[in-house]
């Protein structure tokens, strides 16, 4: 059932989401801790809180990469909410839609999708899919497109390609146009071989697992595609995490932290 697919989804995704906590902690370095944390489910970020030492410093990390109210402004909200009483020096990264190491993550996953594609397979056309979401988006929508545009630079992508949306949860009208309305109309126009390439998932969701997976494959056909291949998501790739870790230092540095250690690390000075 679609709720038995969801849940394994959820699963599956958190589990993501701590190796991307341990692989992160790991490329960091001993100095640091990395917690995972949600907003809606699962360990929060009042649960981390109380975990945090006398004076520890914070950095609050968000892994979507594009600003918008669900998934960036409204967790950073309530993580700041939750540190109130620990009193020690916070820091944050608040979107990073063109990062160069993030672009170079999802231009990975494009050229690993490209690879699948079977032989006489023929042209192909991109859709790049983003997160559906409810609401008043904000900058949402121009982050995600700056993404694109920096994917196709970087990527040299010389097919045609085009921007959509997976649905937005719940009964919230989300933006358009939705992945599923471009597919059809892509494939009435005889066009049989799409290549989907997730923008703003950083780990495997409901969207990426079922809607772009497994509904969309019977969208698809209905509509004569033949081939319709997906690009992973950044998930834990090395290019991603080090996308990660140099936010970390950025807003670090942005605070005017004294990170001895980290200059360590990177061969600069050595600590007294």
């Amino acid at each position: 059932s679609d709720r038995c697919a969801a849940v394994d989804v959820e699963t599956l995704r958190w589990a993501e989401i701590e190796r991307q906590a341990r692989d992160l902690g790991r490329l960091l370095g001993g100095n640091y801790a990395v917690r995972p944390v949600l907003r809606y489910a699962g360990p929060s970020a009042a649960q981390a809180a109380m975990d945090l030492g006398p004076g520890e410093r914070v950095v609050l990390l968000p892994l979507n990469a594009q600003v918008s109210g669900p998934t960036t402004i409204s967790p950073l909200r309530h993580a700041a909410l939750a540190l109130r009483a620990h009193k020690g020096p916070v820091a944050q990264v608040q979107g990073y839609p063109d990062n160069p190491l993030y672009i170079d993550a999802i231009v990975e996953t494009l050229r690993e999708a490209l690879l699948e594609l079977p032989q006489g397979s023929g042209d192909y056309q991109v859709i790049f899919c983003a997160r559906g979401l409810p609401g008043r988006l904000g900058p949402y929508p121009k982050q995600v497109a700056a993404t694109v545009r920096a994917v196709v630079a970087r990527s040299h992508l010389s097919r045609p390609y085009s921007l959509a949306y997976t649905r937005a949860p719940g009964l919230g009208r989300g933006p358009s146009p939705q992945v599923r309305n471009m597919v059809a109309k892509l494939g009435d126009q005889g066009q049989g071989c799409l290549v989907l390439v997730p923008i703003g998932f950083t780990s495997d969701h409901v969207e990426t697992r079922v809607e772009l997976d497994s509904e969309l494959q019977i969208t698809a056909k209905a509509h004569g595609v033949h081939t319709l291949v997906r690009a992973p998501t950044v998930a834990t790739r090395p290019t991603f995490l080090r996308t990660l870790a140099a936010l970390v230092h950025q807003a670090e540095d942005r605070a005017g932290w004294d990170v001895s250690w980290r200059q360590a690390q990177d061969g600069s000075t050595t600590p007294s």
